[in-house]
């Protein structure tokens, strides 16, 4: 279902108090949007991580919330201002490049999983929707990658 959007997977996990980083990240020409919150200082904020080129380890709060989703590869995450040859290499502030500045805080504050992701996918069905109908080239490399179960 999520693999007609060009969604991988969600993915989410509570970081420990003594980890700052996860291990790597490989270049696999995924895009990753990571979602994070504090429940006890209220803080919170959302980070895009383009494709990399290299294995490079990825900063993480301690002790903090995550909230993930990772897009197959070559999928530009429509909910960001931002053509997917801008993405190689990026780690960014999310808010710098999200075209609905709600979504962020909305996401981060939603008391679930399920939540979270009927949230996000509440705004990128619109998003894919309004692209897709109005750009058939788009539509026909929706197809295509289906076709191949994401795997170009």
């Amino acid at each position: 279902m999520i693999a007609k959007y060009g969604i991988s997977h969600f993915y989410y996990f509570k970081a420990k108090e003594d980890i700052n980083e996860i291990p790597t990240s490989f270049p696999d020409g995924c895009v990753d949007l990571m979602f994070f919150r504090d429940k006890k200082s209220g803080k919170y904020g959302a980070e895009i991580y383009g494709s990399l080129m290299t294995p490079h380890p990825v900063e993480i709060h301690p002790g903090y919330e995550y909230f993930g989703l990772r897009f197959l590869p070559g999928m530009n995450p429509l909910v960001v201002d931002a053509r997917l040859g801008d993405l190689i290499e990026l780690v960014s502030p999310l808010q710098e490049m999200i075209k609905n500045p709600y979504l962020e805080k909305r996401i981060c504050m939603a008391e679930s999983f399920e939540n979270q992701i009927y949230i996000f996918m509440e705004q990128y069905g619109k998003e894919y929707d309004e692209v897709s109908e109005y750009c058939p080239v788009f539509r026909t490399a929706a197809f295509e990658r289906n076709s191949f179960y994401g795997n170009m």
